[in-house]
Order: C-alpha cells, then sequence, then structure tokens
C-alpha cells in the first residue's frame, strides 16, 4: 500500500510539473476587430546557432520577419511588441530598431522592466500579393556582461498593430537565434559636424556639409553606410547629386539623386577602411537647386544610422 501511494504520489507530481512548465498554448491565427485581409508573419533565422558578439557592438541582427499580405488588399504595419529572452540582463542591450530595404523605420527602443519592446514602424506597407522582410537590430551596451544571453520573440499575432483583419504568425520560436556576448570590446566611430558656411549659386555643385569620423584605439572599421536627417527647411529636390568626397574630390559614396523627404541615405562604395585612431574629413557634395530660404543642418538622428563594421586584418 505504501509503494503503491507512493507511485500515485510520483506519478501525480510528475503531471502537474510538467503542467506547470508546458508553454502556454498560442493560437496561430489573430482576428481584429476590423481590418481588410490577411497578414501572414514567417520568422526566418539569423544563424544557424547561438552567434557570439563583443561589447560594444551595434546593428547586432536578433531576428529577421518575413511579411506577406493576401491579395485582397495591401496592409501597413504600425506596431510590434516584442519580448525578451534568454539569461543576460536587459540593460546589456541598448538600442532595439528596425530596418527594411536598409532603411531604419523605427526609433531606437530599450526593453522595459518586463522584457518588453514596442516598435512603432513608420510608413512600412506591403502591397496586397506583396512581401517585405523586416530585420530587427540591437546594440550590445559597451558594459554588457560577458556570456550573457539574449534573444526576442514574437509571442502571437495581437502584438502586431496593423491594419489586416486577420494576422497568422509562422515559425518555431525555439529555433529563435541567441546572442551571447564576449569579454571583447568592438570599437567605435564617432561622427561630428565641422562647421561650413556653403556658397548656394544655382545650379553650382557647392559644399554643404563636412564631416569629421574618428575611430578609437580598439581597432579598424569599415564605413557602409550613413542616414543623415535634415534639420532644416530644404526638402528632397532643392539639393540634388549628393554624394560625400574627400578633399581631392574622389566621390566616395554612390551619388543619391535627392533626399527622402528629409533624409539623406548614403552608401560608401567600395567599403571604406579606417584603421584605429584615425581622423578623417569628408565633404557632402550637391548640386543647389534652391535658394538661401532653404536650410540644410543635417544630424545624425541615431548614433546606428552609421552603419559600419569591425575590420580584422589577415597575418
Amino acid at each position: 500500500m505504501i509503494l503503491t501511494s507512493l507511485l500515485v504520489a510520483y506519478t501525480l507530481s510528475d503531471f502537474y510539473s510538467k503542467e506547470k512548465l508546458a508553454a502556454p498554448s498560442m493560437p496561430s491565427t489573430f482576428y481584429a476587430e476590423s481590418g481588410e485581409g490577411e497578414l501572414t508573419v514567417i520568422r526566418r533565422d539569423v544563424f544557424d546557432e547561438s552567434a557570439s558578439v563583443a561589447r560594444g557592438a551595434s546593428r547586432v541582427p536578433l531576428a529577421i520577419f518575413e511579411l506577406s499580405a493576401s491579395c485582397d488588399a495591401p496592409v501597413t504595419v504600425e506596431e510590434m511588441t516584442l519580448h525578451h529572452t534568454g539569461r543576460g540582463a536587459l540593460g546589456d542591450v541598448s538600442a532595439i530598431y528596425a530596418v527594411t530595404d536598409y532603411r531604419r523605420i523605427s526609433r531606437s527602443r530599450s526593453f522595459d522592466g518586463d522584457g518588453v519592446v514596442q516598435l512603432r514602424l513608420t510608413g512600412f506597407t506591403i502591397d496586397a500579393c506583396g512581401v517585405r522582410e523586416l530585420v530587427v537590430y540591437g546594440s550590445i551596451a559597451s558594459d554588457a556582461s560577458a556570456a550573457g544571453e539574449h534573444s526576442i520573440t514574437l509571442q502571437n499575432g495581437s502584438l502586431i498593430k496593423s491594419s489586416a483583419a486577420s494576422i497568422n504568425i509562422s515559425g518555431d520560436e525555439s529555433s529563435n537565434t541567441t546572442i551571447v556576448t564576449t569579454p571583447l570590446h568592438e570599437g567605435t566611430v564617432t561622427l561630428r559636424f565641422l562647421s561650413t558656411q556653403p556658397r548656394r549659386l544655382y545650379g553650382h555643385i557647392e559644399t554643404l556639409a563636412r564631416l569629421q569620423f574618428t575611430t578609437d584605439s580598439r581597432g579598424a572599421h569599415m564605413l557602409r553606410s550613413i542616414r543623415l536627417t535634415n534639420e532644416g527647411t530644404a526638402r528632397v529636390y532643392d539639393f540634388i547629386d549628393l554624394r560625400l568626397e574627400d578633399s581631392g574630390g574622389n566621390i566616395l559614396t554612390r551619388p543619391a539623386q535627392h533626399m527622402d523627404g528629409r533624409e539623406l541615405q548614403l552608401f560608401f562604395e567600395p567599403t571604406l577602411l579606417m584603421d584605429r585612431s584615425q581622423t578623417k574629413v569628408f565633404l557632402l557634395r550637391g548640386e543647389v537647386r534652391s535658394s538661401y530660404s532653404k536650410t540644410l543642418n543635417f544630424v545624425l538622428e541615431e548614433k546606428e544610422d552609421l552603419v559600419t563594421t569591425p575590420h580584422r586584418y589577415r597575418l
């Protein structure tokens, strides 16, 4: 009798422990109170397995989402709510933001005390029958704890705010990529805007801004792209054929035909090497198509808008 009771107790204990550990069942499809069309979200793996990143690393991919709209109607996605998983401290991930087509479409945000972050997306619409990719990046704090583990999850369709009538989530969240921080420190590149008094001769190529790039002593970097935001009054076609040049007149970036609203995205072609402890000054040049009343005051809205990668020399 005692043995039977022990077996029953063990069986019940095992049953309840499994019930407690089992993840709550989440519906695969969420139906909104209003909307049109269907949105399907598929999570893609960033890496085949866990990835090690240095402290201070920026633009670390945390998740890739493939979003598609049914042929009923286009779908606009306004907001996504993501959750942190892993044994790393929440403050170790200093910034989280969304990028599509090489453009940042959300402001950088940090996890709240519950490990939740809301990303408000700007201008993200999927055409009817269309597919778009959305990458969620994070920046690792320079004082992050070594061996910290970080991953993000999109738990269910109710955590997406969109114009769709229904949202279907696909993908195995158990396969989420985990980022593990290492004791190494990644160097940084800082940007400073130098004073300039550009001439404004209509139809002429003029110097519109002077940008000073500086690397610290920790390592060399490759400059890949930069996104500038104009806080002045100039827009779109007031300045055209915009590019960065060095002091010798060599063009360093792919020319941009014009600004996109108040934003200017420039890509270094080819990528440009900056050695450690180095400073370089580049000129933003473009053709003037406006009067003095259209002003330029470029800023780096967020430090993540300067995209660089560490460069390690081969011995």
